[in-house]
């Protein structure tokens, strides 16, 4: 397994442009079946809108002239792709981020870490073989070892 999220993110994932009404940015994320949108100007980052944000404002503004610059997080958690699964995961886990947006050069959108991803990484790593530096040894065995007789 590797130890940085680039290797574990969703690489080049569709974003839009602030200008997008909200309507329109629910259905971007129905149809590929997103919970996280990054908000670009050209190709740098500058908010994340989520399903959340989407549901808030369809019930409180008008959702077809709306754009998503009025609802996005203007400060979403971003990181480089260098940045380690451990201090993302921690992170997203202590401030309750439903996402890690990983940037490249400038500002660049490059890649998203989300729980999901976070889920599926954990699946995996639970399925497969251990590089154990530590083993279970059953009783009888390291009594066996020690030559110690049991009644």
């Amino acid at each position: 397994m590797s130890s940085n999220i680039g290797s574990d993110m969703t690489k080049e994932p569709v974003s839009i442009t602030g200008d997008v009404c909200i309507t329109d940015a629910r259905e971007i994320m129905r149809s590929w079946g997103m919970r996280h949108l990054p908000i670009v100007s050209g190709v740098n980052l500058i908010g994340v809108v989520s399903d959340r944000d989407i549901l808030r404002a369809l019930a409180l503004l008008r959702p077809g002239t709306t754009p998503v610059s009025e609802i996005m997080s203007k400060s979403p958690y971003r990181v480089h792709q260098d940045a380690s699964i451990k201090e993302v995961a921690k992170a997203m886990a202590d401030n309750k981020y439903g996402c890690a947006v990983i940037t490249g050069v400038g500002d660049s959108v490059i890649g998203i870490f989300t729980t999901v991803d976070a889920l599926n990484l954990l699946a995996r790593l639970l399925n497969e073989p251990k590089e154990v530096d530590h083993r279970v040894l059953q009783l009888r065995d390291y009594l066996a070892q020690r030559k110690v007789r049991v009644s």
